[in-house]
């Protein structure tokens, strides 16, 4: 392939469908979409990398159009309400769902979900200051509204933990816990290391990046189904 004679640039090619646009009467579709780098052997799927600090540099390097794929797959929908409200429950005949904080004939102090049970598992706070744990069956709907939104499922914003595979999402989660720690306590972790002395010469953030990628090397150790993919 050339362009006017001379062979194409590199390039960031992004493919993507909108599968609803043929179906008006449903929007029960999701969106693919796939990146790719033309000539950008560091921007394609399932490209290597010899350690996480080498996979963490070419994250830098492409960084918006990481950022770009991070949206999408966050923001794959098109809201259908104006206040924010999970669609199952602004549109469906679903009962009224529980609300940490909210009062009920008990008041929920905490929940839960139970996927695989199709179980709500709530904590509850008597007005006579005893706590209780209370369960409630979810419909199918419910379930639904749950695996879409499980940040906001009961209200408010509680993050909730997931498992994964991906040694940079592994990466990620230590470095947003470990980013701000001051350098002597990384030290202190790490005093045991064989190379705790040349270590002394690196500055905070280097040393951040150093203890968590040894973290997740330690649980990919422990973990062999664990790729070291982009």
């Amino acid at each position: 392939m050339t362009i006017n004679g001379s062979p194409p640039p590199p390039a960031y090619i992004f493919l993507s469908n909108h599968p609803y646009i043929y179906n008006l009467d449903t929007a029960n579709f999701r969106r693919a979409v796939l990146a790719e780098g033309y000539k950008i052997p560091e921007f394609k799927m399932g490209a290597q990398f010899s350690s996480i600090r080498d996979a963490l540099r070419a994250r830098e390097k492409h960084a918006d159009m990481e950022q770009l794929m991070k949206s999408i797959r966050t923001h794959y929908e098109i809201p259908t309400t104006f206040d924010g409200e999970i669609a199952e429950f602004a549109f469906g005949e679903t009962v009224p769902r529980l609300k940490i904080g909210h009062k009920y004939l008990v008041p929920t102090d905490g929940a839960t979900v139970a996927e695989k049970e199709k179980l709500i598992y709530c904590a509850h706070k008597l007005e006579d200051g005893r706590s209780i744990i209370g369960t409630y069956p979810m419909t199918d709907e419910d379930l639904s509204a749950y695996k879409k939104h499980p940040d906001t499922f009961f209200g408010i914003y509680q993050p909730v933990g997931k498992e994964t595979k991906d040694p940079m999402e592994l990466f990620d989660f230590f470095y947003r816990n470990y980013s701000q720690t001051p350098k002597e306590k990384l030290l202190d972790f790490m005093k045991s290391h064989p190379d705790h002395e040349k270590l002394k010469q690196e500055p905070q953030k280097e040393l951040a990046i150093i203890y968590c990628e040894r973290l997740v090397y330690s649980v990919m150790d422990s973990n062999k189904t664990l790729p070291l993919d982009d």
